[in-house]
């Protein structure tokens, strides 16, 4: 298999591959990924990458549809089913871990959807939040990518009551 590898800025970041004599691309943005197949020239398999890149630039792929929301309305969910469905101590750890991903939020004022939360911005929060339980970061980490997931795709999500 070979791989070259090209970005777009911040925007996305789009590879094409060649797996036998077929060329791919696969690119990822704002949550999402698109992988195709493109054909046997590597010429229109990187024409294809540029063509993806500017799709994605001008937000044709709309990852970030109607079905995203926004971190402090999805936090308030999150809360209220937390208090719903769980003891009152795991719900007053659940509230400290979240009032620590607030503060975290305040010093990236730019994160409001949460399709903007992503591995990234989970290992940054890890770093902000070095100073107190590892662990309590991991699960809150862990906690906010299934959450995410499910609060991106059409349907009520398992995680939130309505």
């Amino acid at each position: 298999m070979t791989i070259v590898r090209r970005s777009c800025g911040r925007l996305a970041t789009g590879v094409i591959y060649k797996t036998g004599d077929v060329w791919y691309i696969d690119v990822r943005s704002k949550g999402g990924r698109i992988r195709k197949r493109i054909g046997t020239s590597r010429k229109i398999a990187d024409l294809a990458l540029k063509d993806a890149e500017v799709r994605i630039a001008h937000d044709e792929f709309g990852f970030a549809g109607k079905n995203d929301i926004a971190t402090v309305n999805f936090i308030d969910k999150s809360l209220e089913y937390s208090q719903a469905h769980h003891s009152p101590n795991t719900y007053k750890r659940y509230r400290a871990v979240i009032d620590h991903f607030k503060r975290f939020l305040s010093v990236r004022p730019e994160i409001t959807l949460l399709s903007q939360v992503q591995a990234k911005e989970i290992d940054e929060y890890k770093i902000f939040r070095k100073g107190g339980s590892i662990p309590t970061a991991t699960r809150w980490s862990l906690t906010m990518i299934l959450q995410a997931t499910h609060a991106r795709e059409p349907g009520p999500t398992p995680l939130i009551s309505s």
